[in-house]
């Protein structure tokens, strides 16, 4: 912002000689000069009496300055507040990254269960059900180990054909043998097929 010196003359023609004024300089912004040149000009009266009328005015009535210095208060509690959101937003973040994202838990479950089945039939190509249930979920064989492949295979898959289930999400194939049970199944990758 450029200033400029407004200067208020202390006697003159035609002004009372019963006013006590003194001479002073007055640094004002370009703008704040402009309003008042065109205050002057509304009102029809001299820039230092429009200057002293707002003096008396804020003298009689704090009020401007009171809305003044609440202004500046609260424009210091924005800035915190704004620090405070930078904070959380940061936080959010970091909270997001060590969670997914934000990520609904069970795509990020879909998605850790695609890439650990791709990455075992990748090594074996082509396994039984329960053999892959055992490698994805670390179970030992026995009774934990057919409730989890069959709910496996009712949570993931859908029969295609009455011979095939096929999982869209896992992008897994379960290929029905008729002499075996579920347990018996074989599973490939859907791209592999």
């Amino acid at each position: 912002m450029s200033t400029r010196t407004l200067r208020i003359q202390r006697r003159g023609p035609g002004r009372p000689k019963i006013r006590d004024t003194e001479t002073t300089t007055l640094n004002l912004d370009r703008t704040v000069l402009k309003h008042l040149k065109e205050m002057s000009v509304k009102y029809n009266l001299p820039a230092n009496h429009i200057i002293e009328n707002l003096v008396l005015s804020a003298v009689d009535n704090e009020y401007p300055l009171v809305v003044a210095k609440e202004n500046s208060q609260l424009k210091k509690l924005v800035k915190e507040h704004e620090k405070r959101i930078k904070e959380l937003e940061s936080e959010l973040e970091r909270i997001q990254i060590q969670c997914g994202n934000g990520e609904d838990p069970h795509l990020r479950e879909l998605k850790m269960l695609k890439e650990e089945s791709h990455r075992i039939l990748d090594k074996y190509e082509e396994l039984k059900v329960f053999e892959l249930v055992m490698r994805l979920f670390k179970v030992e064989p026995g009774e934990r180990l057919q409730r989890l492949t069959k709910r496996f295979i009712e949570d993931y898959f859908v029969s295609n054909d009455g011979r095939e289930f096929i999982s869209t999400e896992l992008e897994l194939k379960i290929i029905k043998n008729p002499k075996t049970a579920y347990m018996g199944w074989i599973v490939k990758k859907l791209q592999d097929s």
